[in-house]
């Protein structure tokens, strides 16, 4: 075979699939060449075999014998060493489901190091635990892997338990790549029936940054992609993946995630929300310092979420939404995730008796820039009360006022008593009679005041930046018996967001005369630079 040897070479006796390899494996392993196994077999091991520096495993099946020997048993490791490749490397964790821990248990754990590549790998079997693990290892692949019936087993499911199966797991690392990986069938036998509650199936987080999650399948579980923790991820791109059946989330990005893209995937049937974005969960996390690590400047583009709220448990949220921003349990920052920008994604409910309540909402009160914005999404189907669009940030306000004294020959500032909408805070109380755009660009403004009748001089409306009246951007009427309407309609390049956007108002009649119906528009027409 050349630089490969077979684990077969080294068993002491003819292959038994029940009789104890390992000794034959790590002897194959020591030889520092490629180690193969005869495909289809299934070699047994008892407790952990830990892999060497560079170790490459081809089709290689192993079942342990000992899967209750400790709660963190994992199979196959490879701790703090470079360069591991394992191609069609098959792992049977072999538990019945009472066994195991979510934080230590595993088919495959990789811990450290870089330059790895799996290939083709599975791994299944019961216990609570995680298929497949990589920690803290940078620069690697992860390319077409297969986990599936990662099982715990329960009399009946705990109220509040922390998560108990995982298919996938990457936990702060770099630099990565997972690409047509399939995982499914995630989560437990609870009284003897399948249940998904509490299985992700492939959780991202701890800090990892700069990485690709692409065309990977998941189904059957309760979390699809679940971007968690603390140390938030940042610099990565989640694009063309297929999610399917989750009681929960499809797309989940928790906490403190911040400059990435969503792009192009597909949720079908997630109980909770097909999307969801969310802010910290504590006012004080020393693995995330804020400011500079909150949460900001998600795209999420081109996505769709089919049929939400199908089994909706109320687990997440008895309100399926197809696309969801809601804040975290951190009292200091209910106005976080922000910048999360929704563009050309679809949520449709297709189903008879509809089940998705929302199809795109934002909890989240507008706090500053960057906006969380829905731009050119659709959304159909809904159960009773519900609708396609709610609460997204938008640069636009409309306020009025009933009625104004306005003094003979003084222009006056007109003041609005009343915020007939406001997408973005720009009705400022301590300056009632001006509006502040959130971002620099073009806006249209629109200014409206009705003069009571009166048949002696002139009537002029203006619009005013900072207070200074804007002369191209007058309308001036000449006095009636009957009362007169003053408009203006402009559009102006806003460069400076602390400009207040205003209108004011003159009259010559010779006394003190009442202005009604004022209304004051500022729309943003064309948003050529965000901030």
């Amino acid at each position: 075979m050349g630089n490969r040897v077979l684990i077969d070479d080294f068993l002491s006796c003819s292959y038994d699939p029940d009789a104890d390899a390992t000794a034959a494996l790590f002897d194959a392993i020591n030889t520092g060449m490629i180690v193969c196994g005869i495909p289809g077999r299934f070699y047994a091991i008892d407790g952990e075999v830990s892999l060497p520096e560079a170790a490459i495993l081809e089709d290689v099946g192993l079942k342990q014998l000992s899967p209750h020997a400790s709660t963190g048993v994992k199979t196959l490791r490879g701790d703090n060493v470079d360069g591991l490749r394992l191609t069609r490397v098959t792992v049977d964790r072999n538990g019945d489901g009472t066994g195991g821990n979510v934080n230590y248990a595993a088919g495959i754990w990789i811990k450290g190091g870089k330059g790895h590549t799996l290939e083709d790998c599975e791994v299944f079997g019961s216990d609570m635990g995680t298929g497949i693990v990589f920690q803290n290892c940078t620069d690697f692949e992860a390319l077409r892997l297969h986990v599936h019936d990662i099982l715990y087993a329960l009399e009946a499911l705990p109220e509040y338990p922390d998560d108990m199966a995982q298919g996938i797991w990457f936990s702060n690392c770099q630099r990565f790549t997972v690409s047509g990986c399939r995982v499914n069938r995630i989560g437990g036998l609870v009284g003897g029936n399948y249940r998904r509650a509490f299985g992700r199936m492939m959780p991202i987080g701890l800090g990892c940054k700069s990485f690709l999650v692409i065309g990977n399948h998941l189904s059957d579980g309760d979390q699809g992609i679940d971007m968690t923790g603390s140390v938030g991820n940042q610099r990565f791109t989640v694009m063309g993946n297929t999610i399917e059946d989750v009681e929960t989330w499809g797309i989940k990005l928790a906490n403190y995630n911040r400059f990435g893209q969503v792009l192009g995937n597909n949720v079908y049937r997630a109980g909770a929300a097909g999307y969801v974005g969310s802010g910290p969960t504590e006012n004080v996390d020393s693995g995330s310092p804020t400011p500079e690590c909150l949460p900001v400047h998600v795209l999420i583009e081109g996505n769709g979420a089919w049929d939400t709220g199908v089994g909706n448990t109320g687990r997440g949220t008895g309100d399926p939404t197809g696309f969801l921003i809601m804040p975290g349990g951190a009292s200091n920052f209910q106005d976080y995730p922000r910048g999360y920008r929704l563009v050309n994604n679809t949520a449709i409910d297709n189903q008879a008796v509809k089940t998705q309540k929302y199809g795109f909402r934002n909890l989240i009160s507008y706090g500053g820039v960057p906006l969380n914005e829905c731009i050119n999404c659709r959304a159909s189907g809904f159960a009773a009360g519900g609708t396609g669009f709610s609460g997204w940030h938008f640069p636009m306000a409309a306020v009025s006022k009933t009625t104004q004294s306005i003094p003979n020959s003084i222009s006056t500032e007109l003041t609005y008593d009343t915020e007939r909408s406001d997408g973005a805070a720009m009705h400022q109380p301590g300056t009632p009679g001006r509006l502040f755009v959130p971002r620099v660009g073009f806006y249209n403004i629109k200014g409206k005041a009705t003069f009571a009748a009166n048949a002696t001089g002139q009537r002029i409306l203006g619009v005013t930046l900072a207070g200074t009246l804007q002369l191209n951007s007058r309308d001036i009427q000449t006095a009636q018996a009957n009362m007169v309407t003053c408009r203006v309609d402009e559009v102006f390049y806003i460069g400076d967001i602390n400009i207040g956007i205003g209108t004011t108002a003159f009259q010559n009649s010779g006394g003190a005369l009442d202005v009604t119906y004022s209304e004051l528009t500022v729309l943003e027409c064309m948003p050529n630079q965000v901030n």
